[in-house]
């Protein structure tokens, strides 16, 4: 489980985990096949990314954002050959502050946020050995409230060369993946006029080709265009309120396309230019709709998304293209006895 589409923050209302720690553990009968954890303190342990390799990570081994590449939450990689059954020894564990942030693996650096002292800090690991490489102070501490501990939500997204990290205050950076050095930055509050949800910002950034695609609400458009390697907003879109849920990015009615949940819709963005695609209104019932505000969509199958609309119902939801376009429709509802189940 975690906090919402974003992080590691369970869900809405268990922003409480106090401390946490990464562990890094190997099967002994595998030549450096690797786990990664990101173990929240006392009762959670959280898998965040497996990989294997000569050494411990094979080139071209990542998790380079929140649930993956592909945006479903697998690993995709194919277990080790071998007999019998599998099991993992601890290879090496790191105490870190509280927080968030699920781990980002990609071009030979482990990536995560948390809260020291009294600041949110960005740190990249060595994912063989846990050692530090790198630091970065990202901001102010975002101090815990509801329940809630202290620390970042969103998850760090990694691709050519870059980190990009939204801190909860709506700092968003960019970084040297290598040196941890800033490239560029911007303030999505301050300086573009992004409305900071009540946790805080928790959506994790998600990179398109060369276009990085984030919730940042506010007039003008709830979701931004930025060009990874400048910054500079290339455009915004979606009429709606958004909180803390997560972009994905899937093949849709055969066009590839970013998706992401609003408080009222979901909807399919062209991520060149935020067109929208198509929208369906989800029909998450006020005010029972935290469900909705903390989930990314889950792709299951070719042209359907799965979805949690509200505090106990789900949809799925299936996309085609017509002669007026794309349409979104509602294959199946089901209602759930539960209230914040987050969907993997």
């Amino acid at each position: 489980a975690g906090r919402h589409a974003g992080g590691f923050r369970g869900e809405a209302d268990c922003r409480s985990r106090r401390r946490a720690s990464i562990s890094l553990l190997y099967p002994p009968r595998v030549t450096g096949g690797v786990f990664l954890i990101r173990r929240f303190l006392p009762s959670v342990v959280m898998v965040v990314a497996l990989s294997s390799a000569a050494g411990l990570v094979r080139a071209g081994d990542s998790w380079p954002c929140f649930r993956g590449a592909d945006g479903t939450g697998r690993a995709l990689e194919v277990l080790p050959p071998g007999e019998g059954p599998l099991s993992l020894k601890l290879r090496w564990k790191r105490e870190l502050g509280s927080g968030y942030s699920g781990l980002s693996l990609a071009e030979g650096v482990l990536v995560t946020v948390f809260a020291e002292g009294d600041r949110d800090v960005v740190v990249a690991l060595d994912p063989g050995s846990g050692e530090e490489q790198w630091r970065h102070d990202l901001a102010p501490v975002y101090v815990g409230h509801d329940g809630s501990s202290n620390g970042s939500i969103a998850t760090p997204a990694i691709a050519d060369g870059r980190v990009f990290v939204l801190g909860s205050w709506g700092q968003l950076v960019a970084l040297d993946v290598q040196t941890g050095a800033v490239l560029w930055r911007t303030h999505v509050v301050d300086d573009l006029g992004g409305e900071k949800p009540y946790y805080g910002f928790g959506g994790s950034p998600l990179i398109v080709g060369d276009t990085l695609v984030l919730p940042i609400g506010g007039k003008g458009g709830a979701v931004a265009g930025f060009d990874v390697a400048t910054g500079e907003v290339r455009w915004r879109s979606v009429e709606d309120d958004i909180s803390i849920g997560s972009p994905i990015v899937t093949q849709l009615a055969g066009r590839r396309q970013v998706v992401i949940m609003a408080v009222t819709t979901l909807v399919g963005l062209d991520p060149s230019d935020g067109t929208i695609l198509w929208t369906f209104a989800h029909g998450g019932e006020q005010p029972n709709i935290m469900g909705a505000l903390t989930q990314s969509a889950l792709p299951v199958g070719k042209d359907r998304l799965f979805i949690k609309r509200d505090d106990s119902s789900t949809a799925l939801v299936e996309v085609k293209a017509g002669e007026g376009g794309m349409k979104a429709r509602d294959r199946k509802s089901k209602r759930l006895n539960s209230s914040h189940t987050h969907i993997y």
